[in-house]
């Protein structure tokens, strides 16, 4: 996390010496304007807050790929992929996705196969004139897994967020996000010895070891 601040520090420190050209030598606007829609990702997945929503605890650090009995799977280790359309210059609606997939087929044992998605819907409100630009906003989350057989997770929680992007070329924005999340969880599981079902919910805020937020880092390409 440190390494991504920094590097994040660096870039933003350096722009403010050429942030005020907001047009490029061809005549190209840098910064997205309303009506223009924007894909981008985020590289270290802001939802890594959902393992202690599945069992109400603190302190359980939980990984989708799991299959220690302990820990209960949930949705960690993706890529957050988000969508934009700006309904003004300065504001956009959000469309998030969380997808993970994965398949595992060891020697002379079964194959495993995971699932989990999560989607977001929200609002995004963007400061600055220059081609700095800092914005803040909150996402709602509804998401569902299938770790292993026999075994279902749900979760619906929202996020708030803030951050900075600087355009490094017209319509290509790199920046730092900070979220925050809070979720209510639900998972449904059978036991493979003995048959017998469980299922239990759970509520989570911030991170799932630390309670705090996470950073990330993002790319965005507008058009």
């Amino acid at each position: 996390m440190k390494k991504i601040l920094l590097s994040a520090v660096a870039v933003f420190a350096f722009s403010f010496a050429n942030a005020q050209e907001l047009v490029s030598s061809k005549g190209e606007n840098y910064l997205p304007q309303e009506g223009d829609w924007s894909i981008g990702f985020s590289a270290n997945s802001a939802l890594k807050f959902v393992g202690n929503a599945f069992n109400g605890t603190s302190g359980n650090e939980v990984n989708f790929n799991s299959n220690d009995a302990q820990k209960l799977p949930g949705f960690t280790n993706s890529i957050t992929f988000l969508g934009k359309k700006f309904t003004a210059d300065n504001k956009a609606d959000r469309y998030t996705a969380n997808f993970l997939f994965s398949y595992e087929k060891p020697k002379d044992v079964d194959a495993t196969t995971q699932f989990g998605l999560i989607a977001g819907y929200g609002k995004e409100w963007r400061k600055g004139s220059t081609r700095l630009q800092g914005f803040y906003g909150f996402d709602g989350l509804v998401g569902f897994g299938i770790p292993q057989k026999d075994a279902f997770n749900f979760l619906v929680g929202a996020q708030g967020f803030v951050g900075a992007e600087y355009f490094v070329f017209p319509k290509v924005g790199l920046g730092a996000q900070y979220t925050y999340a809070v979720a209510i969880g639900y998972q449904k599981s059978k036991d493979a010895n003995t048959g017998v079902e469980s299922s239990k919910f759970g509520f989570n805020i911030g991170n799932t070891n630390t309670g705090l937020g996470t950073a990330s880092v993002l790319l965005n390409l507008y058009f």
